[in-house]
């Protein structure tokens, strides 16, 4: 798998500004990588990563039309909100909670979703699923 910045680099200026356009952020210099896992250290709007940020009202929709799944374990034992503090989505966690995730399911490998975000290091979302 590519990343973002890697197909950006390959793209005209045009092609950029339509590529950032279209996700509703700018993505800045593909040159200039900035790591997600440093939260604590960036301004609010770069908190989280911009696929998150943007797909949050579809998110919002698919949990609303699915809220029976919300709280169940996957096939590899992990609840919604729980796969998202894994990848530290800190947008989407925080809807899970405002949607009715359950913080207090215990996955199949007997942690809870603050136990996977803080050993990965996700402070932001550590500090939200507190």
């Amino acid at each position: 798998m590519r990343s973002v910045h890697a197909i950006r680099s390959e793209m005209s200026e045009q092609e950029r500004a339509e590529h950032d356009e279209m996700w509703g952020f700018d993505f800045g210099d593909f040159n200039d990588i900035l790591v997600v896992r440093e939260q604590k250290q960036r301004p609010e709007y770069l908190k989280d990563h911009p696929m998150c940020v943007n797909s949050i009202n579809d998110y919002r929709k698919f949990l609303a039309e699915n809220l029976d799944q919300l709280n169940t374990l996957s096939s590899v034992g992990l609840t919604m909100l729980q796969e998202l503090a894994v990848s530290g989505n800190l947008s989407l966690v925080k809807v899970c909670l405002e949607m009715g995730a359950d913080k207090n399911v215990v996955s199949k490998s007997g942690k809870l979703a603050i136990d996977y975000a803080s050993e990965l290091g996700w402070e932001e979302v550590v500090k939200i699923l507190r």
